[in-house]
């Protein structure tokens, strides 16, 4: 049985996780053991986690501190928690040393890419990114590459609850998806076994589109 370790929300005084993103492996994945990771300052630990996961998923959450980036902290940027910031950061640096696979959902694709030296913008203008006239907030998305591949379509409309998004790609990144208006919605690292940020949620869906996601996620253990 593989394991995979799922990082944990913070607030002022607990870690947490959603159930739905335990639910989306487990539902999709056979043969896999979810580990949830709480949130640690160890280095040994951090490189321990990532000596034993098989693989590695980056659930979703606040803004990640734009310090860590190289940029001043803007208004419109949200609540930020450093502790998780660098924490995750270690760990999906260790966890791509190791060349296990990673999935970044929404704020864990913003993860992979700040970790790999790439940059965010703070803030984007939601109401014309996404289509607000559906009762859930939705987009179309351009797939291309190795995603495209996987999904078999050349485009998708998925749900869309970030107001950040990636600026500048981290060192062997490439974008293989866009949403109209020109933002980055997935990343896939170039010559790695399986490394993949999605900026929407896949695990809120379940549908045909999001299991091939995470069954290719789970092909790659």
């Amino acid at each position: 049985m593989k394991t995979v370790g799922l990082t944990m929300s913070m607030d002022a005084q607990n870690y947490y996780i959603r159930q739905r993103y335990i639910q989306y492996l487990t539902q999709f994945c056979s043969n896999v053991m979810p580990i949830i990771l709480p949130i640690t300052d160890s280095t040994d630990l951090i490189r321990e986690y990532a000596r034993e996961i098989d693989g590695l998923i980056l659930t979703g959450g606040d803004d990640i501190d734009p310090e860590l980036y190289g940029e001043r902290k803007e208004k419109a940027c949200g609540v930020v928690h450093r502790l998780r910031d660098e924490f995750e950061i270690a760990l999906t640096r260790e966890t791509v040393l190791a060349e296990k696979p990673v999935l970044g959902i929404c704020r864990g694709m913003q993860v992979i890419n700040v970790t790999l030296g790439g940059t965010l913008w703070q803030d984007i203008d939601v109401t014309n990114h996404a289509d607000t006239s559906c009762s859930v907030t939705s987009h179309e998305v351009r797939l291309g590459g190795r995603l495209r591949d996987i999904i078999g379509l050349d485009s998708i409309r998925t749900n869309s609850y970030h107001h950040q998004s990636v600026k500048s790609l981290g060192m062997g990144l490439t974008a293989v998806a866009f949403s109209a208006d020109g933002h980055i919605e997935a990343v896939w690292g170039k010559d790695y076994p399986f490394l993949c940020g999605v900026q929407w949620h896949p695990e809120m869906e379940r549908d045909e589109c999001s299991m091939k996601i995470i069954r290719a996620f789970g092909d790659a253990l």
